[in-house]
This record gives C-alpha cells, sequence and structure tokens, in this order.
C-alpha cells in the first residue's frame, strides 16, 4: 500500500530522487482538445489517410499505447483537429467502473492523420511539466481509478466527464522523475507483451497441428506419429466408454471441484469464497476416481470438460456427468481430441433442449471422433500435445507473473 500523501512520497521510488512530490490539479497540467461523435459507420476499409480511436477500441486496448504496429480503423476523410504525439485519449463511457477514462496514449508522430472519435476525452499534457507516458500510467493506477469509481455516474453504462477528469488531484515528482518512472513501467509492459505474443503463438502452433494431427474423414492425417501409420477410422463414443461417477453415498470427506472450460478442474474453495456446496450433504455429490473424465452438460459446449489425472478421489456436483474410456482409448489422446474445434461442433450438433442446451450421456456416446487403431500411435499423440500444453502454460504463468508485478508497481509507485 502507498504511503499517505502527508509523506509526499510513494513506497517504492528511484535512488537519487528525494525531493518531494508536488500537488497538482490535473487541469493544471493539461490542455482540452476536440474529439468527435464518431462511430462505427464512418469506417472503411478503404486507406483514406485518416484513422480514428473509438471509445471501444480503448477498451479491448486495441488503442492502447499506439505506436507504429497499431492497428486503427480507417474512417472517411474530413476537416478534423488531429491528434499529435504524446496525446491521451480517455474513453469517457464504460460497462463497468473499472474501466472509466481508460487511457490511450499516440506515443509516435503517425503518416496518416489521427481523430479522436465516440465517447473519447482528449488531453494534450504540457511537456515541461507532466510526461505523457507518467500520466497515462497515473490515469491507469489505482490512484486514479479509486477516483472514477467514485465520480462516475450512470447506472447500466458508466462514465465521466471531462469537467470530473480535470478535477482529479494527485502528487507528481518532477519531470526527470516521472520520465523514469514511465520507461521502467514502459519497460515492463514490452515484456509483458512480448510474453503474450509467445503464448498467442504457441496457441495458434497447437491449433495447428489439432488440424493436421486428426484427419476429418477416414484418411491419413498431414501429420503422422508412426511408420505403421495405423488406420484411421471415425467411430462414435458409445463403443468406447462407459457412465460412472457413483453418489458418494457413505459421505466420505473428498475434495469438491468444479469443472472450468479454461483450467480444467478446479477446487472450489480457490474458484469460490468458500463452496458453493458447504451447505450440502456430501452424500449429494458424485464420485470421480483417477482416469475417469467429467463434464458439465450446460457447459460442455464451451470445453467445460476435464480429466481427472490426479492420484486422488474427487467428488464433484450432482449435475455433472462422469465417464471412463476403455482400454482401447489412450486418455491423453481423447484429451487431445477434446481441445479440437471439431469434438465442440459434434457437442453442438448433439445437444438438447431450448432455452439451455445439454448434452446427456446418451447424447455423448453418439459424438464422432477420428479413432486410431493403435494405442502406442495415440500415446505418442497425447504426449506430444501434453508436453506442448506444459510449455504453454509454463508461458501463461510468466505473463499472469508479470500482471501481477506490474499491478504491484502501479499500486506502489503513485502517491
Amino acid at each position: 500500500m502507498s504511503l499517505s500523501k502527508e509523506n509526499k512520497y510513494p513506497e517504492i521510488r528511484f535512488k537519487g530522487f528525494t525531493e518531494a512530490w508536488e500537488q497538482r490539479k490535473l487541469d493544471e497540467l493539461v490542455l482540452r482538445k476536440k474529439s468527435y461523435p464518431l462511430s462505427r459507420s464512418i469506417e472503411t476499409p478503404n486507406s483514406t489517410g485518416y484513422k480514428y480511436i473509438h471509445y471501444g477500441d480503448i477498451h479491448t486496448r486495441v488503442a492502447d499505447i499506439i505506436n507504429i504496429n497499431s492497428k486503427l480503423p480507417n474512417i472517411n476523410s474530413g476537416n478534423y483537429e488531429l491528434l499529435n504525439e504524446g496525446d491521451l485519449v480517455l474513453a469517457d463511457a464504460s460497462e463497468d467502473y473499472q474501466g472509466i477514462a481508460m487511457p490511450s496514449l499516440l506515443a509516435f508522430t503517425p503518416e496518416y492523420k489521427l481523430v479522436a472519435g465516440l465517447h473519447t476525452i482528449v488531453l494534450r499534457p504540457k511537456k515541461e511539466k507532466v510526461d505523457p507516458m507518467f500520466l497515462y500510467y497515473l490515469i491507469k493506477s489505482p490512484i486514479f481509478r479509486k477516483y472514477g469509481y467514485r465520480i462516475g455516474t450512470g447506472m447500466k453504462v458508466f462514465g465521466i466527464s471531462i469537467t470530473n477528469v480535470l478535477k482529479f488531484e494527485s502528487l507528481f515528482p518532477n519531470l526527470k522523475e516521472q520520465q523514469k518512472i514511465s520507461s521502467f513501467l514502459n519497460s515492463l509492459d514490452s515484456a509483458l507483451a512480448l510474453h503474450q505474443q509467445k503464448v498467442d503463438k504457441l496457441e495458434k502452433l497447437k491449433k495447428a497441428y489439432l488440424q493436421d494431427i486428426f484427419p476429418k474423414k477416414e484418411e491419413m492425417p498431414m501429420i503422422s506419429f508412426s511408420n505403421n501409420q495405423g488406420t484411421w477410422k471415425i467411430r462414435k463414443f458409445k463403443d468406447f466408454i462407459k457412465k460412472t461417477g457413483k453418489n458418494n453415498k457413505e459421505g466420505k470427506d473428498y475434495y469438491a471441484y468444479s469443472v472450468s472450460n479454461k483450467l480444467g478442474l478446479v477446487k472450489q474453495s480457490e474458484q469460490f469464497e468458500g463452496s458453493r456446496l458447504d451447505d450440502l450433504s456430501k452424500t449429494d455429490y458424485k464420485i470421480v476416481l483417477p482416469g475417469e473424465f467429467v463434464y458439465n452438460p450446460a457447459r460442455i459446449n464451451v470445453g467445460s470438460i476435464a480429466y481427472n489425472d490426479s492420484e486422488t478421489i474427487i467428488i464433484v456436483s450432482s449435475l455433472y456427468v462422469v465417464l471412463k474410456m476403455n482400454e482401447l482409448l489412450n486418455n491423453g489422446y481423447i484429451l487431445s481430441i477434446i481441445a479440437t474445434s471439431d469434438f465442440i461442433n459434434e457437442v453442438k450438433r448433439n445437444t438438447e433442449g431450448s432455452v439451455r442446451e445439454y448434452l446427456f450421456f446418451n447424447s455423448f456416446r453418439n459424438i464422432k471422433f477420428p479413432y486410431l487403431n493403435s494405442t502406442s500411435d495415440q500415446k505418442k499423440i497425447g504426449l506430444f500435445f501434453q508436453d506442448l500444453n506444459k510449455i504453454i502454460t509454463l508461458t501463461r504463468k510468466k505473463v499472469d507473473k508479470l500482471k501481477k508485478i506490474k499491478k504491484a508497481y502501479l499500486q506502489k509507485m503513485f502517491v
């Protein structure tokens, strides 16, 4: 937590800086510039020499720290007041309080003409008083976020006026220290972006492998893991699975889990504040043995299916479906198959229900999948994707760690 403003310096500070930070109002440090109510209708696929920043693109980070690599929408040409390098463009509307006045920064001089569009506020920093990138990070910090939460208005859509933005007060260091802080945070952002790019590339690589390794028809795939090239056929799960998941009749105190479409099996104590099923008798749960699959019949269409790869018996909601593959299927191989778009399409084709669609066990049995009759080759495929998933998970953890580090610095480098 940052120290109080009475101390006039932040909790974390670079060596060599000792001056007290000074209280400033934002309207002393910036000039207000013009934005226009330009909606998506003005966009064009043609290059016109004009681009714009729409508030929606700020929220999706299409417009964040804008540089030569940023892909902003083209718009029809017009008589507009243009943005300059160093200008900040804030979204004055958001679907949640966290997004109020989320900033973007024009960090270079573009060859095209750039305009601020719908629901935006333009601030032009007085560069002799405030570093534009320091201001960008200050507006992203908890100091300003709390101010936006307190001052924002609205019920379904939350907003903030330019008048209230300019009333914001905070402590500012001298220009040199501002630049040191903004340079450090920008370097952290660059490292974060680099690792996120690695994750994105690995995900694309995995998607390509899934397409090339599993055939859509009874034919040889583009990539084979065996010189023997075992026979591929399109089969249904009904020939290979059985329903399991007995009720925990004795009420044994196993850990309760939920199925997440992103994380697989997750302890309910970690997913929720307390367990949703704390008040239920343990006899209302289903048992999932090691080596069994479990899925949420109402959410398997978005990938909520998981495998108990632990050596521990767990329990899940009685609404879940638990099943086991027979000895003709390698579990790692099946885990790879359920990550394909073809599997999800098959799920959607077999669901039933009008308001909410469900995939019950009898319908799961009819799902088609590419069957390879060599269990040793199945194992090779499963291990290949297991290793690839480990690399992706490790890289994701690096991204998450950098995000936590950045969040901590944003809390402790501003007052």
